[in-house]
Formats: C-alpha cells, sequence, structure tokens
C-alpha cells in the first residue's frame, strides 16, 4: 500500500509541535496557575492538547490497520500515546494548582 505521507518527516512535526506546546503551557501554568488567573484559558488550552493527542493516536491506530508502513504508524502512536499520558496525568495537578490559589485568595479576603 502507497503511504499517505513521510512518516519520519511527519514524526518530526509532530513531536516538535507537541514540545512547543508542552511548552508554552508550562510557562503559562507557571505564572497563571499559582496566582489563579485566566484558568478558562489554561485549562482550554490542557484539555484541547489531550484532544489533539487523543486524535492523533486514533489516526494512528487507524494507519495501522490501513497496513501503512511501520514509520508512519508509529510516528502517530507514540506522540499521541505519550501526549494523551502525560497531559490526562498531569490534569489533577492543574487542578489542584489551580484550587490552591484560590483558597489563598480566600484566606487573604478572611484577613
Amino acid at each position: 500500500m502507497e503511504p499517505w505521507f513521510d512518516g519520519n518527516a511527519a514524526g518530526a512535526l509532530i513531536g516538535s509541535g507537541l514540545g512547543i506546546a508542552g511548552a508554552i503551557e508550562g510557562c503559562m501554568g507557571s505564572f497563571l496557575m499559582l496566582k489563579g488567573k485566566l484558568r478558562r484559558l489554561v485549562l482550554g488550552f490542557h484539555y484541547s492538547l489531550i484532544l489533539i493527542c487523543s486524535c492523533i493516536l486514533i489516526f494512528g491506530v487507524f494507519a495501522y490497520f490501513q497496513k501503512q508502513p511501520t514509520t508512519l504508524w508509529l510516528s502517530l502512536l507514540i506522540p499521541g500515546g505519550i501526549g494523551v499520558s502525560v497531559w490526562a496525568a498531569l490534569t489533577p495537578e492543574v487542578l489542584k494548582r489551580y484550587r490552591e490559589a484560590e483558597l489563598r485568595k480566600v484566606a487573604a479576603l478572611e484577613l
């Protein structure tokens, strides 16, 4: 079967894109989560990354069952699987940081 696209190039682009997205979320989180600001933006970005990685993972599974070359479906499965597992595992921590910031605001108001 003819490959849909170059798996090595796709893996490099997807991996780089997800790495940059992780750096952006880390920067946003280090400043905004601790202050409790822009909760919707940060959580929306976080959940959209989980959704994007899920789509990449599903596309990789689909490529596997369509008998695409190994480099193609692996270049989709690996970053999609790692992305879903990392960002899903970080979700409770992100929510916890926002709860802590909210509690600090309430405690400051009570003084």
